[in-house]
């Protein structure tokens, strides 16, 4: 059935239900493929457009979005309008399997609509080179495109029009902010956006098709029959016909109609047939009857014949016929021929019954169990108040709400149709033919009723997304997901609520249920007792109930059955059937003539007054009541029954008013309760947050600010301990800052001294041999001070040399940044070391030039002493080798400077980039120290790996300028 027309239609390409959700998995399947590839283009991709094309194709591709918006609500539309599907979310007990189907559907469309929209915006954004600016000049120039077109042609509906402009709006700017992934709050946010409109389309098209569907009503109820009465009446005109006593006084010369009348009607015409007014009329041929108040004689069969060939129109029945005499009300006439025989063609006597329907509300109980089931009954109408109105007065009304008695007094416009509000009620007014006049009413849909659904479509959108992530995979920020303290504490207090929710609905769902079942027990014990009452009024000068007096009873049942809107039965107290106003039923063998077995047991063995229990007619399951009947004398006659049939749609719309209104209010206290939690989590985590911050400044050498905290509560001790802490960390800075500056200036001094006690012992000597030169009068005294120059010269130049690395090491001369070419500056800085006794190799990357924003003397610097040390390192080596290798990995440039030499030892590892430390006799240690400290200034690092006897490698990274970004940026 889900793949036939039966419960829905659409079109061509949609003929049913299921092949509309085969249609919808499919696309929907094919859109999450298309959005898990495109995320994965780059913008290299997009061609290289002007400003103004991009913008033309962004505009195009927007209206698109609003296509694909009308598209996709004219399918939830159809789906909706076209269909028997029920989509009533304020009473979930009328949702059936395919309306579930048809939800999921509903559900399929829309996750489509968004994937294929959020690929098209996505595809906006990256044509507007991802600047929100001309996104929305874009997004500006389709609206008033689209709002034209709108405006002109009414294609979409502007709530709808406004719902995409909102969504494609969100779709920017969160775009702006993150180009890869969602976070959890955008996929909440797109769920209730998405949930706002499915309320809107819902209340909408269901509003739409109630008001279609109450047109159909009205026209069925201008000419409505009784299909009940229509199918029962082909069982009593046999069981007429096949009791003898009538025919036999039919058949007499002297025939008693009021008999013949009382017995079909206390026999044949009884319990659903009360409803009824009943006249029996008996014809013979030939037989004449005088029509008041004309005093018209006209013959029998005549009159009735005429009356049918005028007013009657054919029912399922082909002796009963409906009569459509202008009164409003229900009327029928059936005839019931009597044959001599059975070859007979004409009859000798026929019965005609007269049906005119009374006015009481409709029944409970037994009656469309009578019914074939294939016999359709439009219950529709029990949900409606109607009133019918002839000669503009009223004839028949039905329902809660109160009508004017007359027609007049609504003054409503002279059409077939027209709906128009009163009292908090519907009406469709209806005008039957000039004289008869219909109005159908329906309470009004309040703004409580049309947003109370929002709650369910949420959940359902919430766990629809939540299956389908696998499948989507939508890419969700780590740190939404990660649980610190704050997260913590909000997860807590919602989880609190959520558990209170699911803990008092289950709990109002039971109290529900038990209240409506007390209800019941209540209403059916009172009824019983008044209707033991006034049966006991009317038989408690009986000794006890014969056969004879079986008749007389069951016309009694069918009274208070009428007056008590509830069917009566009374068994012996055997337990067997005497009478009951609903005898069909135990006809029909239905119900067994015995009473129940269970309440004989109760009522008769244990003496009690009074008995309720469930019984059950197939899958119909009511209440049943038992109470003994005693006369005046205190003996039993006997046992009363009234089932009683509580409606279940009662009930279903009891609960599902209460869950309609605890999901609502519970979901905006879980929505306060968040609320809540992210302000009282901050509050919470605003101390602990300064104090991270503060930690996170606290630096030796510098004033640390104090946190001022008044309360005097666990924050305040743990803030306490941190005021104490920074006041010992500024002592303990103090003393080692000063401790530190001691030890730097006895190790400077140390370095210092010893760096200059080098050149100072051979400038002694030189001047004392130059003393005993000059006492002893050696004749070569020239040539002496001339060498004395020489030396003293050079120690001074070295003493200048050494007081200059330490100056430089001291204060690095202020940089001088541009753009540098590092392959240009490392072959530059090769040249110098190389010769024939020394091979020096460069591999340089493929892509040409290595740009590096820097001071370009610092980096020559940097290539220069690291050279050196290589060159250095493999002095002794016979085959030395230099490798030097320039690659771009990331946004960055690493240099490695390999060589075969001598090595370092582990020994001396750690001490590599100090400044007082070297590898060789002569030298400062600066050198690597200062290379450390100018490739820092840069965001750059360095680092070596090294083992003794097999050589050296020191790496360089430095980041680049990345040119390609810049030149995007400015186009």
């Amino acid at each position: 059935e889900v793949f036939s027309p039966k419960y829905y239609a659409g079109s061509e390409l949609f003929p049913s239900l299921g092949d509309l959700l085969l249609d919808t998995i499919s696309i929907f399947l094919i859109c999450v493929f298309l959005f898990k590839k495109f995320t994965q283009i780059r913008i290299r991709f997009i061609p290289n457009l002007n400003l103004l094309l991009r913008l033309i194709i962004s505009v195009v591709l927007l209206s698109v979005i609003f296509i694909l918006f009308y598209f996709s609500f004219n399918i939830i539309r159809s789906l909706i309008v076209n269909s028997n599907l029920i989509f009533d979310l304020n009473n979930i007990f009328n949702l059936n399997f395919y309306s579930i189907i048809g939800l999921f559907n509903v559900s399929f469309i829309l996750l489509t609509f968004f994937l294929l929209s959020y690929i098209i915006a996505e595809t906006v954004f990256i044509l507007c080179m991802k600047k929100l600016i001309y996104y929305f000049i874009a997004l500006f120039a389709g609206l008033i495109c689209m709002g034209f077109i709108n405006l002109f042609y009414g294609f979409i509906d502007w709530y709808f029009f406004l719902a995409v402009v909102v969504f494609l709006v969100s779709v920017g700017l969160y775009l702006k902010r993150d180009l890869q992934r969602f976070t959890m709050q955008a996929i909440i946010f797109y769920i209730a956006l998405f949930s706002i409109i499915s309320t809107y389309c819902f209340s909408k098209y269901n509003t739409y098709k109630e008001k279609e569907k109450r047109k159909i009503l009205a026209w069925q109820m201008s000419i409505e029959k009784d299909p009940i009465a229509e199918y029962m009446f082909e069982d009593v005109k046999q069981k007429i016909i096949s009791d003898t006593i009538i025919e036999n006084n039919i058949s007499s010369e002297n025939s008693d109609e009021t008999f013949i009348s009382e017995r079909i009607q206390q026999n044949y015409l009884n319990g659903y047939w009360s409803r009824y007014n009943i006249q029996i009329t008996l014809c013979k041929p030939d037989q004449m009857r005088i029509i008041k108040p004309e005093n018209i004689i006209i013959g029998c069969d005549s009159f009735f014949t005429g009356m049918i060939s005028n007013i009657g129109l054919s029912t399922i029945n082909p002796d009963m016929f409906f009569l459509n005499n202008g009164t409003g009300r229900n009327s029928y006439i059936a005839k019931v021929p009597f044959y001599k025989t059975k070859t007979d063609s004409v009859a000798y006597a026929n019965l005609y019954i007269e049906l005119y329907s009374r006015l009481f509300s409709k029944d409970l109980g037994y009656p469309e169990l009578l019914i074939d089931k294939d016999i359709k009954i439009n219950r529709d109408i029990y949900n409606y108040s109607y009133v019918k109105y002839y000669n503009n007065e009223l004839v028949l009304q039905y329902g809660k709400y109160y009508y004017s008695m007359n027609a007049d007094s609504y003054k409503l416009p002279k059409s077939e149709y027209s709906f128009f509000e009163k009292a908090g009620f519907s009406h469709l007014y209806y005008s039957i033919n000039n004289n008869t006049s219909l109005i159908i009413s329906k309470k009004s849909e309040t703004l409580l009723d049309v947003i109370a659904p929002f709650s369910y479509i949420f959940l359902l959108y919430c766990l629809f997304v939540l299956m389908f992530q696998y499948v989507l995979h939508f890419p969700i920020k780590r740190k939404e997901i990660n649980f610190n303290f704050k997260a913590r504490v909000q997860l807590y207090m919602v989880s609190i609520l959520v558990i209170s929710f699911v803990v008092i609905g289950a709990s109002g769902f039971y109290y529900i249920i038990n209240l409506y079942n007390k209800k019941n027990v209540d209403n059916v014990s009172e009824k019983a007792h008044s209707v033991l009452i006034e049966i006991e009024s009317k038989l408690s000068n009986m000794e006890h109930i014969t056969i004879d007096s079986k008749d007389n009873i069951a016309e009694l049942l069918t009274k208070f059955s009428n007056i008590f809107f509830t069917d009566i039965n009374l068994y012996t107290p055997d337990g067997l059937l005497i009478a009951s106003s609903r005898p069909q039923v135990f006809e029909e063998g239905m119900i067994s003539k015995r009473m129940n077995t269970e309440a004989f047991n109760e009522i008769s063995l244990n003496k009690k007054t009074l008995y309720i229990h469930n019984e059950n007619i197939g899958k119909l399951k009511y209440l049943s009541v038992y109470v003994p009947l005693r006369n005046n004398n205190n003996f039993l006659l006997g046992y009363l029954n009234l089932p009683y049939f509580a409606k279940q749609s009662e009930l279903h719309k009891e609960i599902s008013t209460f869950f309609i209104a605890f999901i609502n209010i519970n979901v905006m206290l879980t929505a306060l309760a968040i609320i809540i939690a992210l302000l009282v989590a901050n509050h919470i985590t605003k101390p602990l947050k300064l104090i991270r911050e503060k930690l996170s400044q606290i630096k030796l050498g510098k004033k640390n600010e104090k946190i001022e905290w008044t309360h005097h509560d666990e924050i305040g001790s743990l803030i306490g301990e941190y005021n104490r802490m920074v006041d010992e960390i500024a002592n303990s800075a103090e003393l080692l800052a000063k401790s530190e500056r001691e030890s730097a200036w006895r190790e400077m001094a140390k370095q210092v001294a010893h760096e200059i006690k080098n050149p100072l012992t051979p400038m002694k000597l030189s001047i004392q041999y130059l003393q005993k030169s000059w006492d002893e009068k050696t004749p070569d005294w020239d040539k002496r001070l001339k060498s004395f120059t020489l030396t003293m010269i050079e120690q001074i130049e070295a003493l200048s040399k050494i007081a200059s690395e330490f100056s430089d090491f001291a204060k690095t001369p202020k940089a001088n940044n541009e753009n540098i070419d590092l392959i240009g500056l490392l072959e530059s800085s090769v040249a110098i070391f190389q010769d024939n006794k020394k091979f020096i190799n460069i591999t340089k990357p493929e892509s040409g030039e290595c740009i590096v924003f820097a001071d370009r003397t610092q980096i020559l610097r940097v290539f220069n002493n690291l050279l050196k040390n290589s060159v250095q390192a493999t002095d002794a080596i016979e085959n030395m080798r230099i490798d030097i290798v320039l690659s771009k990995e990331n946004a960055k440039y690493l240099i490695k400077f390999s060589d075969n030499g001598v090595g370092i030892s582990d020994e001396q590892k750690e001490k590599i980039f100090s400044p007082n430390f070297t590898t060789k006799t002569g030298g400062t240690g600066l050198g690597l120290a200062m290379v450390k400290s100018i490739v820092e200034s840069y965001n750059g690092k360095i680092w070596f790996e090294s083992e003794a006897g097999k050589g050296s490698t020191f790496m360089l990274e430095l980041p680049a300028v990345d040119f390609t970004a810049k030149r995007i940026l400015h186009d």
